[in-house]
This record gives C-alpha cells, sequence and structure tokens, in this order.
C-alpha cells in the first residue's frame, strides 16, 4: 500500500510540475506579446511624430500658398485697375479719331 501511495504522490507531484511548466509557458507568452505590444507602441509613436513632421510641413506649405494667393490677388486688383484706365484711354482715342474723322470729312467737303 506505501509502494501505490507512493506512485501516486509521483503523479501527483509528475502532475503539479507539468503545470508548473505551463504556467512557465504561459508566463513566457505573455511577455512575448508584451514585447510585442511595446514594440508596436513604439512604431506607433514613431508614425505620429513623422506625421506631426508632415503636419507642420503642410501647414508651412499652406501658410506660403495663402500669401501667394494674397500677393496674387493684389496683382490682379492692380491689372484690372491698369485695364480701367487702359479702356477709358481707348475710349479717349476713339472719341479723337471720331472727331478727327469729321474735321477731314468738313475739309475735303470744302476744298
Amino acid at each position: 500500500m506505501s509502494f501505490t501511495l507512493l506512485l501516486v504522490n509521483l503523479a501527483q507531484l509528475l502532475v503539479s510540475f507539468t503545470l508548473l511548466l505551463v504556467s512557465l509557458a504561459q508566463i513566457l507568452v505573455s511577455f512575448t506579446l508584451l514585447l510585442v505590444s511595446l514594440t508596436q507602441l513604439l512604431e506607433f509613436h514613431t508614425f505620429t511624430r513623422k506625421f506631426d513632421a508632415n503636419t507642420c510641413e503642410f501647414h508651412a506649405f499652406t501658410r506660403e500658398f495663402d500669401a501667394i494667393t494674397r500677393e496674387f490677388g493684389a496683382i490682379t486688383r492692380e491689372f484690372h485697375a491698369f485695364t480701367r484706365e487702359f479702356g477709358a484711354i481707348t475710349r479717349e482715342f476713339h472719341t479723337f479719331t471720331r472727331k478727327f474723322d469729321a474735321i477731314t470729312r468738313v475739309s475735303r467737303f470744302y476744298s
């Protein structure tokens, strides 16, 4: 009977040792998953820093584009003022040529 108890105790010890190994394996798997998670977190942090840098660069680009757009608007307004003045001069020249043409016709009539 004592031999049977010894065998039962040995079997229980073997089961306990196996459960201990399973627990250690689970701890190892958990630790590995933790390392993978930390690696992914580091990659995400790197990504967010690059994204932040790109956002800052894009913001600088939009400020430059806005300045160029304002400058282009000013040039467009100046060109519009120039075309209005040129139109006025053209109308005056047209009036002058009509008057000159009328004078020329009158002088031909009397010559």
